[in-house]
């Protein structure tokens, strides 16, 4: 038997594989902690969203578009969250918050991490006291001379035409502002930390070094998003083929400037570099190693020299756009480029930080241990509650004296959002160096020259395209292109006195090379983002918004609703769970006969000695009276029994998480899933019978199931919803007329099942599978957190309760001997020698006699015992008591009878006692509210998972039984209708001494 699986073996481990991806993507759309925060559909399932904006280079557009869509708060990833509150801000980055950098950053990692790239918070604060050694004030000043001297030469070559300066007065041709910023800060870079003038500002044989760091981080920040797609050879040669190359490049520059740094050092001991060679820890004496000090110099030629050009280029940009702005900031040059470092950030994307603790708040969110939170610098700069006008020039926000004035009256202090440098401990170190060199550059060049737009098409390079996607259509917004340490948009501009220039947007980094103005301003605590312009994918179908409460529950109360509202989600849930039901039913003979024709002719296929074709014994070419020997029935209930068993495990482990969910999230996502999962499930069933696969491999398809927690959560669901929106008094009459309902699908779904069936087996089944696809959604939509919790607290409150213990575990062993009723069509097909399609019929039978009880002998019973003032739980309990009663008195007329009629007889003795269910379930639900309980969902669910305990157990236990009676024969054939008789006696006998708690059973 091993052997003819081996073949398949390939193809159940792709199924499995996707199938393990789709239970991950419903995870995290319906169970993930972050499941609540709106978002793009595809960010939520997998980063490959956020790889491929970064890839584009309009990450940064892109979370700002969705933070216009969805609100302050946006999941952006399986595991990421952005927030745009100042607020927020202060809450992820400032020092002591319990917040580390995410584990994203690897990918940046090459051989030794750097002060960029370090996670470990004490391993970063070894190496940050190092280099801040570096940076110290007095360092800082001893880097001014030489800042100075590379700005006079900047100014130079402006003005030079052809080697020879312009005259005065005259304006000269344009120029690319923006390679020119990169060469000034490459040479300032080069110079005071390395000791090394490479002159880029006068010769071009090293201009190509920043360009090679623009392409090599269009890799880099693709990474960041995904760090997953790091090492595929594949990819790197498909989309990553000139970074690999810009990067080789990059790497060989920087071991050949760190050779000749080490040179220089020795011989003059001055310079950044030389006090990163000497430097110690303050704390543990520990200098840094040639690995690390290699790390360091790559991070500060990418960060020192983009950070400052894309600041220097955007200012040059907005002041030439803006006039009356050019001539006031004249008089105060730091106001200009800080509005420039709002407007234009060198790391405009989001700055990931992962949760280190539980129970981490940011805005009032709660942010789970593991997860990303980050905010996206460009969104917060442009967030219209911290900056009217956030697309202006407007230098002056900065010198504001009176905060209360117009425009700025009851919006947060623009020091408070602003982040160009980020803010805390992962600051960029060398913010002090940038502000030294973007003061002296910008102060000499506006104290030399006059500057404006070239005229021409030349004129509106760097700007935005009236055409462009939205987020690039503003002309006289200077365009960033995400990607780290790279900028791409240029325009032109001219100098009087001879300046001509151009500036190139820098594309922002998502690395974490940019800082704030700590200890600034104040925070503002934002409403938290409650509803949208438009429904999207987490909206509830059934909106239970005219529902208000001044309490704590967050389940709907029934006279909140109108009539007609109730009528309308008890309607809905009738006709989802009809649906599923028809589909259900309509393929469950053809289903039996269909694993009985193949077993039957693999049997006879077996035997056979004579040499004759194989196609003698294909599944059309034997009768089905051929099928009903023992060996082949036997064979039969062992597939059925253990099916049964496989199909409970799905509600037993997820139950109770799905009813908790339900319960904060909403019943919708449930109930899509579930039949997302019944569907593929059946699916799954019916793939193994048409590729004449082992039957064994129908048992996988319980795995489907775990997508939603299978039928029987479904069921629970949906009595959640039921008794969400009716009272005690109405809610067991609803139960039976929504059981009645699934009747419609019992009394006619097998009579089209047997004659499609004499056409085709296939017929009903593919018409089955349909019939699930085209189900409704319905639920109620929730909003709480914490499922962990309530998973926790409401399984504990069902076994603290005793009535309600025994009451779920009788519910549970009743479930065990209701679960002989599957073996019914191959019980009469074998003892009374019926087709299946005929014994069919009798499930046809059982419907219509379950309509008739539930639908008017158990309403009429209840309401004629409500007007004698008996209350609601004594009635559900009366019915329970005597549904027992009948369901063992059915079971042994089963088992006993030698012909078809008084079986018949005995069926619908059975059948009249189905209403158990759902008195039961009324019962529980009275119980569980008298005790104070709202969480509906997870009670039910809970419920769930028993039922299924006792349904996996019924499955194989029965499945033996009837296979000992086919062995045994004659009057043991009824062997598992003999077991359940016993079983639901002794249930019947300890509900026949529950009595209900003393207060509760009082008239109503």
């Amino acid at each position: 038997m091993i052997f003819p699986i081996v073949p398949h073996l390939l193809l159940v481990i792709v199924g499995l594989t996707l199938l393990a991806n789709i239970c991950l993507f419903v995870y995290r759309i319906t169970l993930h902690p972050y499941s609540k925060y709106p978002g793009p559909f595809v960010a939520k399932l997998t980063n490959l969203y956020a790889a491929y904006h970064a890839w584009k280079g309009d990450l940064h557009l892109d979370m700002w578009r969705c933070h216009e869509k969805y609100g302050p708060y946006v999941r952006y990833g399986p595991n990421e969250l952005i927030v745009n509150t100042a607020s927020g801000l202060k809450d992820i980055y400032s020092h002591g918050k319990k917040f580390k950098k995410s584990t994203k950053y690897s990918a940046m990692v090459h051989r030794a991490t750097n002060t960029l790239t370090e996670v470990d918070k004490k391993k970063h604060g070894k190496k940050r006291r190092l280099i801040s050694q570096a940076f110290s004030d007095s360092a800082l000043k001893s880097y001014e001379s030489v800042v100075l001297t590379h700005v006079k030469q900047l100014c130079s070559e402006l003005i030079n035409t052809e080697g020879e300066p312009v005259a005065g007065g005259v304006w000269a041709p344009a120029k690319n502002m923006s390679r020119w910023c990169d060469y000034l800060t490459f040479d300032v870079m080069t110079n005071v930390v390395f000791g090394v003038n490479w002159s880029a500002l006068k010769d071009s044989k090293y201009r190509y070094i920043p360009d090679s760091i623009e392409k090599s981080n269009v890799r880099i920040g693709t990474l960041i998003e995904y760090p997953g797609m790091k090492g595929w050879k594949i990819i790197d040669k498909l989309f990553f083929q000139k970074a690999i190359q810009a990067r080789d490049v990059f790497i060989k520059f920087v071991n050949e400037i760190l050779r000749e740094a080490m040179r220089v050092t020795k011989k003059s001991g001055k310079g950044a570099f030389a006090l990163l060679t000497t430097a110690k820890d303050p704390e543990t004496g520990e200098p840094l190693n040639i690995k690390e000090l290699g790390g360091e110099s790559a991070t500060l030629v990418v960060a020192g020299t983009d950070t400052t050009s894309t600041a220097l280029a955007a200012s040059l940009f907005y002041l030439c756009h803006y006039p009356e702005s050019h001539k006031r900031v004249t008089e105060e040059v730091r106001s200009a480029f800080d509005e420039a470092m709002r407007l234009s950030p060198s790391a405009p994307g989001a700055l990931w930080r992962e949760a280190e603790d539980e129970g981490i708040m940011v805005d009032d969110e709660y942010i789970p241990k593991g997860m990303d939170v980050a905010t996206c610098v460009y969104s917060l700069h442009h967030n219209p509650e911290c900056y009217p006008e956030p697309f202006s020039f407007r230098p002056e926000r900065w010198l504001i004296n009176d905060p209360s004035s117009a425009p700025y009256r009851g919006v947060v202090s623009p020091h408070a959002a602003f982040t160009p440098f980020s803010i805390g401990s992962r600051s960029c170190i060398g913010k002090g160096l940038a502000y030294v060199e973007l003061t002296l550059t910008l102060a000499y060049i506006l104290w030399s020259f006059d500057f404006e737009i070239t005229k021409g098409a030349h004129g509106h390079i760097g700007g935005g395209l009236p055409a462009a996607e939205y987020g690039r259509h503003r002309v006289d917004e200077f365009q960033i292109i995400l990607v780290i340490g790279a900028h791409m948009t240029h325009f032109h501009a001219k100098s009087q006195s001879g300046l001509s220039s151009s500036t190139r947007p820098s594309v922002g980094s998502g690395a974490d090379h940019s800082g704030d103005q700590p200890g600034n301003g104040t925070t503002l605590v934002s409403n938290r983002y409650n509803s949208l312009e438009s429904h999207d994918e987490t909206s509830p179908l059934l909106d239970f918004s005219l529902v208000s409460s001044e309490s704590s529950s967050t389940v709907p109360v029934a006279p909140s609703l109108s009539q007609w509202r109730r009528i309308g989600v008890i309607t809905l849930c009738a006709i989802a769970t009809l649906i599923l039901d028809f589909g259900v039913t309509v393929i469950a003979a053809p289903k039996v006969r269909m694993f009985e024709s193949i077993i039957c002719s693999n049997y006879y296929r077996r035997l056979d000695d004579s040499g004759l074709p194989s196609t003698l014994y294909e599944r059309d070419g034997i009768s089905e009276d051929q099928c009903k020997i023992q060996p082949v029935q036997s064979a039969l209930a062992r597939i059925i029994g253990w099916q049964v068993l496989f199909d409970g495990i799905p509600a037993i482990l997820l139950a109770i998480p799905y009813g908790a969910f339900s319960d904060s999230r909403g019943r919708k996502p449930v109930v899509v899933c579930c039949f997302l999962g019944l569907t593929l499930s059946t699916a799954w069933i019916f793939f193994i019978c048409w590729a004449n696969l082992p039957l064994e491999l129908t048992w996988f398809s319980s795995v489907f199931q775990l997508i939603g927690g299978g039928a029987i959560v479904g069921s629970a669901i949906m009595e959640t919803i039921i008794t969400d929106v009716v009272s005690d008094e109405q809610r067991s009459i609803i139960f039976f007329i929504l059981q009645a309902t699934l009747l419609c699908s019992d009394i006619l779904a097998p009579p089209l099942s047997s004659i499609l069936m004499t056409k085709n087996v296939w017929i009903p089944c593919i018409l089955g599978i349909l019939i699930q696809l085209s189900g409704n959604e319905s639920g109620i939509s929730k909003n709480e957190p914490s499922i962990v919790i309530q998973f926790k607290t409401n399984l504990a409150s069902i076994f603290r309760n005793r009535k309600i213990t025994s009451l779920v575990i009788s519910l549970s062993v009743l479930t065990i001997g209701n679960e002989s009723i599957d073996f019914l069509l191959q019980y009469v097909s074998k003892r009374y020698d019926w087709s299946i399609a005929t014994a069919a019929m009798l499930l046809s039978l059982r419907a219509t006699v379950e309509a008739i009880l539930l639908l008017t002998i158990l309403p009429v019973l209840m309401l004629v015992l409500s007007r004698t003032g008996m209350p609601t739980m004594s009635r559900d309990l009366l019915v329970v008591r005597t549904s027992c009663i009948l369901i063992v008195l059915g079971f042994v007329t089963l088992a006993v009878s030698s012909h078809a009629t008084p079986a018949i007889i005995g069926l619908v003795v059975y059948t009249c006692g189905t209403g158990f269910q759902a008195a039961l379930m009324s019962l529980l639900a009275s119980l569980w509210k008298s005790q104070n309980m709202n969480n509906l969902g997870s009670m039910y669910s809970a419920v769930a998972m028993i039922m299924a305990s006792g349904q996996a157990i019924a499955g194989p236990f029965l499945s033996q039984t009837f296979t000992w009676g086919l062995q045994l024969g004659g009057l043991w054939i009824g062997l598992p209708f003999f077991t359940s008789a016993c079983i639901c006696a002794l249930v019947g006998s300890f509900l026949w001494m529950f009595s209900i708690p003393e207060g509760l059973a009082v008239a109503e």
